[in-house]
């Protein structure tokens, strides 16, 4: 199954080509790694994969119902996106759903609807489906992944809830690998993820992509 289909992309910058009738295709399980100098248009191709920078020329098709990761090699960049609000982590949804579920279950237990039937199936409805869902987004194993990722970058539990504009740079690019490395994206776009990363926090990233 193709993830990620860029045919013919054509991009130029003040009548200067960077991208001439670039193909890439992505399959599932596939690792694919861009390889050129400065200027190449590696960063260039990846943003117009993303759909954050449009061609010149060409297609761009992603797969339906994916979800996908993307670090930008730009600190301004990724700080940038977390300010907007677009991005509501796969963990913050957990313990969301963990909040809910302990609220629902003290509902039932102060019995509060025990004299109306109806709400009191409705109260259990919703428990129920909630909790299908909490299982199904891992609830039960976040915390281990959570501790799993944060020893091999080297950061505290308190770093992931930390602002990006109050860490330092090398923070900042390991804060956000550890947040995509647990939303477990389907296709994972990395433009120079170790540039800010040190040695033991390299070594440990590179592995566990091995493994994924």
């Amino acid at each position: 199954m193709s993830l990620l289909v860029l045919e013919n992309i054509d991009k130029e910058y003040r009548n200067q080509s960077v991208l001439n009738g670039v193909s890439l295709r992505v399959e599932r399980g596939e690792r694919v790694a861009l390889i050129g100098p400065n200027g190449a248009g590696k960063t260039t191709l990846l943003k117009i994969a993303m759909g954050l920078e449009d061609s010149d020329g060409g297609s761009v098709i992603t797969a339906r119902n994916i979800k996908v990761g993307y670090l930008s090699q730009d600190l301004k960049e990724v700080e940038s996106y977390e300010k907007s609000g677009e991005r509501v982590i796969h963990y913050e949804k957990v313990y969301r759903l963990e909040r809910k579920l302990r609220e629902l279950k003290k509902q039932k237990a102060e019995g509060s609807y025990d004299s109306d039937a109806a709400k009191y199936k409705n109260l259990m409805d919703e428990y129920s489906r909630l909790l299908i869902r909490y299982e199904t987004m891992d609830g039960y194993t976040i915390e281990t992944k959570i501790k799993k990722i944060l020893l091999g970058l080297g950061l505290r539990q308190e770093s992931l809830s930390t602002p990006l504009s109050k860490l330092s740079g090398g923070e900042k690019m390991r804060v956000s690998v550890a947040r995509i490395l647990l939303e477990e994206p389907d296709l994972l776009i990395l433009d120079e993820p170790t540039n800010h990363l040190d040695i033991h926090a390299t070594e440990w990233f590179e592995s566990f992509l091995k493994k994924i």
